[in-house]
């Protein structure tokens, strides 16, 4: 299957169903986020750069609508596949950026 121009296994298409989180937020969180290498994949998450970034290309009154599904992180496995997506409840931590 398919996601915001990625492959996603079916446990990533059902969590993105089962959490509300729509394909544009996890595509703009692929294309506008900070990746950082977690448990043998890469997790992707708006950082202060990205957010100004996306809210500067989708405009303000957008921006302010969807400002709580943005806080999300997006986990793609080393094959490039969409293995899940979550709100985050806390820092990502890790010490080592793979973009950025």
């Amino acid at each position: 299957m398919i996601v915001a121009g990625i492959s996603a296994s079916l446990h990533a298409v059902a969590r993105l169903q089962q959490r509300s989180i729509p394909e544009t937020v996890v595509a703009w969180i692929l294309d506008h986020g900070e990746a950082r290498r977690r448990h043998g994949a890469d997790v992707y998450a708006l950082d202060h750069r990205g957010r100004r970034k996306l809210r500067r290309e989708i405009g303000d009154a957008l921006y302010r609508h969807l400002a709580p599904l943005l806080n999300t992180y997006v986990v793609v496995g080393d094959d490039g596949v969409l293995v899940t997506a979550a709100p985050r409840l806390r820092r990502i931590k890790t010490a080592r950026r793979i973009r950025g």
